[in-house]
Parts: C-alpha cells; sequence; structure tokens
C-alpha cells in the first residue's frame, strides 16, 4: 500500500492498494458486479479499469477505481477527500489523475 496525505491539513487522501482478493484481474472485479453499489468501466492510459464500490459515497469525495495492470494484477485507488481540501468533491478525477500519474511512473516515465 502507498498512501499521500495531502499536505494542507484537510486529512484527505489517495491510498493506492494491491488487492489480493483480485486475482485474476479485473475478471474478479467484474464477478462482484452485482453487489455493488456502482461499477462504471473505463480506462485510463490505455488500461482497463473500473470505477466501483460497495457504498457510493462519490457525491462526498470518496471514490474507488481498479486497474488491471496485468490479468493478475489489480491496483485500487482509493480517495477520501474532506470539505476543506480545493480538490473536494472531486474524489474520482483525483483517483483517475493519480491512476494516470502511477502508470506512467510505472512504465518508467515513458
Amino acid at each position: 500500500m502507498c498512501e499521500y496525505e495531502y499536505d494542507d491539513d484537510s486529512a484527505s487522501r489517495v491510498s493506492i492498494i494491491q488487492t489480493p482478493d483480485f486475482t485474476n484481474g479485473l475478471t474478479d472485479v467484474y464477478a462482484r458486479k452485482d453487489s455493488l453499489a456502482y461499477f462504471e468501466p473505463t480506462e485510463i492510459s490505455g488500461y482497463p479499469a473500473v470505477y466501483a464500490s460497495r457504498s457510493d459515497g462519490r457525491a462526498n469525495g470518496i471514490c474507488q477505481l481498479h486497474v488491471g495492470l496485468t490479468d493478475s494484477f489489480v491496483a485500487t485507488l482509493y480517495v477520501q477527500l474532506t470539505h476543506s481540501t480545493p480538490d473536494y468533491p472531486r474524489g474520482c478525477e483525483v483517483a483517475e489523475l493519480t491512476a494516470q500519474t502511477m502508470i506512467e511512473n510505472l512504465k518508467g516515465g515513458s
């Protein structure tokens, strides 16, 4: 897990987690689709991804984004923004931008 905390004392944070339950990549996320509060497939920098969570806190700055980096590896970005940060309530936008940066760094900045 890697966690970035905003330096504005807002308690806002972005966490990147390797989800051990998703050993079959995004296939495991898709298998849980019916039990989730929201499920929105997308693409991040050419990689398949899904905005999905068991509860929907997007209007309150909370968002989960699952990015399939390989057929067996999913990185989950969990964003939790508080009212006092300028990014509030755009948690999903922050998740997408962070995922793009993560992918660029994993590729070696190419």
